[in-house]
C-alpha cells in the first residue's frame, strides 16, 4: 500500500515539474537537498546515544554533538538491525574465533564502534585497546564503555606516527600545523612499537582506520609487525589522503612494505557497497563468503587503477596463515 502511494506521488511530481526547464528543476533539487542537509545537521547539535544491534549484539554508542561524521554514520543505525562496515566486522569475528585472538588493537577508534562491539561480542575472552588521537573522541569512548558496563577495554589517547614529533589533532586528522579553528596544543606523537612496549601489549590483531596516516603508523610498528602481529584489518585510504597524512608514501609503497615484512595482502571486494547493494548481501547469504584477490607488485596497478576514489579494505595476514581457514573467505 505504501509502495503504491509513493509511486502515485512520484507520478504527480513528474507530471507537474516536466513542464519546467531542466535547469529550473536542477536548481530546485539542489535547494531541497540543501534544506534537507541543514535540517539533518540541526539534529546533530546535541549528544546522541545510538542503540545498536550489530551481529545480534546490542550496545549503546555515545555520539559527539556537532560532529557530522559521527552523527551521520551511527545515528541512522539507531534501533535498527543494520550494521556499518559489515564486511570488516564479519571478518574481525572470523579471525578472532579461528585464531583464538586474545588482544585486539583498534587504531583510530573514533567513537569506539569496533572497540565496543568486539568487547560486547567476545566479553572477557578478549582484551581490547581503543587507540585514538583525539582527546574528545577518547572521552566519548569512555562514556560508551561506562554506558555498556564494559571492563575489558583500555582507551589509549595517543597520536601514532613513525617517529616522535609535535603534531596537532583536528577531528579525525593529525596535522603538522594548527588548523584555524583548532584550539588544541601541539602533542608529541609516539610509535605503536613504543606503546606496545610501554604497556606490555602483545598485539595479535590490529584494525587500522587512521584517515590516511596508515603509512606513518605502519612504519612506526616495524618490530611488532615482524614479531607479534598475525592479522591486520587495514582500511587503505586514497592516495590523496595518504599523501597528505603520510608524507612521501602511497598505497603501493604501503603494500610493498607489508609484503617485505612477510605478510600477504588481499583486496576484499564490496567493502563500501555491501550495505547499499542488495545483490551483494544476497550473494553473501548464499555461501557466506567474501570475494578477495591477493595483491602483489605485478598486479597492483591493474587492481588499483580504477579504485582510488574510495577507501579499500585490505586483509593482511602472515605468510604462514592461509586465508581460507577463516569461514568468511
Amino acid at each position: 500500500m505504501k509502495l503504491n502511494f509513493n509511486k502515485y506521488l512520484s507520478t504527480i511530481y513528474i507530471s507537474i515539474f516536466k513542464i519546467f526547464p531542466v535547469s529550473f528543476n536542477r536548481s530546485l533539487s539542489k535547494f531541497f537537498k540543501k534544506l534537507h542537509d541543514l535540517n539533518l545537521k540541526s539534529s546533530y547539535g546535541s549528544d546522541f546515544i545510538s542503540e545498536l544491534d550489530i551481529e545480534n549484539t546490542k550496545f549503546k554508542l555515545w555520539l559527539m554533538k556537532n560532529d557530522n561524521q559521527a552523527q551521520s554514520v551511527y545515528q541512522p543505525l539507531h534501533k535498527k538491525k543494520i550494521s556499518y562496515e559489515t564486511v570488516m566486522i564479519k571478518t574481525m569475528i572470523a579471525v578472532i574465533k579461528r585464531l583464538e585472538i586474545k588482544n585486539f588493537l583498534d587504531l583510530g577508534s573514533f567513537m569506539g564502534y569496533y572497540a565496543c562491539f568486539a568487547s560486547k561480542y567476545f566479553n572477557k575472552d578478549l582484551k581490547v585497546y581503543a587507540i585514538e588521537s583525539n582527546k574528545q573522541y577518547s572521552n566519548y569512548i569512555k562514556k560508551s564503555l561506562k554506558e555498556n558496563k564494559l571492563e575489558n577495554v583500555e582507551v589509549v589517547n595517543k597520536i601514532l606516527s613513525d617517529k616522535e614529533e609535535n603534531l596537532f589533532v583536528y577531528k579525525e586528522g593529525v596535522y603538522k600545523s594548527k588548523k584555524e579553528d583548532n584550539n588544541s596544543a601541539d602533542i608529541k606523537s609516539i610509535t605503536l612499537d613504543k606503546v606496545c612496549l610501554e604497556k606490555k601489549i602483545i598485539p595479535e590483531l590490529i584494525k587500522i582506520d587512521v584517515h590516511g596516516a596508515e603509512g606513518k603508523v605502519l612504519m612506526g610498528s616495524e618490530y611488532i609487525l615482524k614479531n607479534l602481529v598475525k592479522v591486520i584489518l587495514l582500511e587503505l585510504h586514497t592516495n590523496k589522503y595518504i599523501n597528505q597524512f603520510s608524507e612521501g608514501l602511497n598505497r603501493k609503497k604501503i603494500i610493498e612494505y607489508l609484503i617485505s615484512l612477510n605478510f600477504k595482502c588481499y583486496l576484499v571486494s564490496s567493502f563500501r557497497d555491501f550495505e547499499k547493494v542488495k545483490e551483494l548481501k544476497n550473494k553473501f547469504n548464499l555461501n557466506k563468503k567474501f570475494e578477495y584477490i591477493e595483491i602483489n607488485m605485478i598486479n597492483f596497478n591493474q587492481l588499483f587503477f580504477d579504485r582510488d576514489q574510495n577507501d579499500q579494505f585490505i586483509f593482511v595476514c602472515k605468510n604462514n596463515i592461509d586465508i581460507k581457514i577463516f569461514d568468511c573467505f
